[in-house]
């Protein structure tokens, strides 16, 4: 019962000094420097070479499906030497051209989608994994402080004991508080590194000196929330809407099969003493197979494809809308923490330091007083990290992240042959 007054003394003590709140102290960075270094990362330059792999496809479908072909023969015949040289086309009857030229479009758009997906998603992640190093170093900034002062109460606790002020209770209370601080301290600073070497992988660099966040990517403005229907057009859905596009194109070009495409030769030679010329058509005949299973499963591909899309679509725009909740309220805890931790963090632990060197404290409710006010600092950086990712979570799903990127343009068929 004595401890619980004391504890509840502390806690009114805490109240009345106040908290301050952990703001970041990294500088903004300038947008384009980070994006510049975004985008030389394996992962978006490996996202740009398939990107471009499919402008090339699309450069294929664009390409005439049939090409002519040239047949000779030369035979020996008594005296005579027989010969002949022809040529020969199939015809596009059943506008296999048109579909083909219709998917040549969507693989050009798709390629765009998925690269501005690949972009957009690996920003997210070296965003994210930012926002993470950041709290990490909060963390252990705060452990490593508190730490100091445990050990200063430590070496203040020696000299009280050595000259009869403080009991051997409290002295061992004191080692015993120091000795699990520096245990979890040594976890924090494990957790830092571990931080910092996911945000290097993202960044494919070696050091984060002078490396800064973008803040950009982290606030609300009235803007922002009037397009809150922009999600429609974010890329990854884009990149599902291609698919499906394409599936259903497939489907076209199935049933295109169907139909006979005709194909005509010519023929010009000698065969003796006369001079030969023939014309020749031919047609296949769908007899044996007419190829409708074919356009029946493309077309039931097409359709689970459109379902799947609306599903995801349908997902989507709850999670936006979940998202854009979720911050807006994580953000409101945010700045009430901020409201109620005003004073200085500083001026809280003098007071409770000065309390204990009166004896208007006890060494144990000393060291619960302190315990109490580092964990009122890391719920404020844990909460602040919370308001920032859930932020940056709505901007990316809602598209106003890609909106934000500017990555290379892609080099089509027509720059590449240049090179």
């Amino acid at each position: 019962m004595f401890f619980s007054n004391c504890r509840r003394s502390v806690s009114a003590l805490l109240f009345a000094t106040g908290l301050t709140g952990v703001t970041p102290t990294l500088a903004a960075a300038p947008l384009a420097d980070w994006q510049a270094q975004l985008y030389q990362h394996p992962k978006v330059q490996a996202a740009q070479q398939q990107a471009e792999a499919l402008l090339w496809q699309s450069q294929q479908q664009q390409r005439g499906l049939y090409n002519p072909e040239l047949s000779t023969s030369v035979e020996r015949e008594g005296q005579h030497t027989n010969y002949s040289i022809g040529v020969q086309q199939t015809f596009d009857w059943s506008a296999q051209h048109d579909v083909r030229a219709e998917q040549a479009s969507l693989l050009q758009q798709l390629a765009q989608a998925q690269y501005l997906t690949a972009v957009s998603q690996h920003a997210h992640s070296v965003l994210s994994r930012g926002l993470d190093w950041q709290r990490a170093q909060q963390r252990y900034q705060l452990l490593t402080q508190q730490q100091a002062f445990i050990q200063q109460a430590m070496q203040l606790a020696e000299q009280r004991f050595k000259a009869g002020d403080l009991g051997e209770l409290d002295l061992q209370l004191t080692l015993l508080n120091l000795n699990q601080q520096r245990q979890v301290t040594a976890q924090a600073f494990q957790q830092l590194q571990y931080a910092q070497a996911e945000l290097l992988s993202q960044l494919g660099q070696s050091t984060l000196d002078k490396w800064r966040l973008p803040e950009v990517f982290f606030t609300f403005n009235p803007s922002m929330l009037a397009r809150e229907q922009h999600w429609q057009q974010h890329p990854q859905l884009s990149v599902s809407r291609l698919q499906w596009q394409l599936l259903r194109s497939d489907s076209d070009w199935q049933r295109t099969q169907t139909r006979v495409n005709p194909t005509f030769a010519i023929e010009a030679g000698e065969s003796g003493d006369e001079t030969v010329l023939g014309l020749s058509m031919s047609v296949p005949l769908l007899l044996t197979n007419d190829f409708s299973d074919s356009v029946k499963a493309a077309t039931q591909s097409a359709n689970a494809a459109e379902q799947a899309l609306l599903a995801e679509q349908q997902q989507w725009r709850h999670r936006v809308a979940s998202q854009l909740t979720s911050a807006q309220f994580v953000q409101r805890q945010w700045q009430q923490w901020q409201t109620t931790a005003a004073a200085s963090q500083q001026r809280s632990r003098e007071l409770i330091e000065q309390a204990w060197r009166a004896n208007e404290l006890s060494t144990s409710n000393y060291l619960t007083a302190m315990q109490q006010w580092l964990e009122s600092q890391l719920a404020g950086a844990e909460l602040n990290h919370a308001q920032r990712q859930a932020i940056l979570d709505w901007q990316y799903s809602s598209g106003q992240l890609t909106e934000r990127l500017t990555p290379p343009a892609l080099r089509g068929p027509t720059n590449a042959t240049k090179r």
